[in-house]
């Protein structure tokens, strides 16, 4: 049985393990980012949160650590939030 490199499991408030799977663009973009990029992160109502430079990068989680303009470290989930590279124009 094969598995799938883009699956993973996570702990649910009950005490069992849910299997969360990342779709392949979630993946492929995860995969195109790089320690120094700048983004802005939104919410499902496609306002910014907030914006910083990627500090560290978890793609097969779908996760990594975003360093905000504020100094704030924040934790970008790929499945909370809609995620946009922006140019090196700071």
């Amino acid at each position: 049985m094969e598995q799938d490199a883009y699956a993973y499991s996570v702990p649910t408030k009950a005490g069992r393990m849910a299997k969360v799977k990342l779709s392949e663009s979630e993946m492929g973009f995860m995969l195109s980012l790089a320690v120094g990029d700048l983004v802005e992160v939104f919410d499902d109502r496609s306002v910014v949160e907030w914006a910083g430079t990627l500090e560290e990068i978890a793609p097969e989680l779908g996760i990594a650590w975003v360093r905000t303009d504020s100094g704030e470290r924040k934790l970008l989930d790929i499945q909370e939030h809609s995620i946009r590279r922006l140019p090196y124009l700071r």
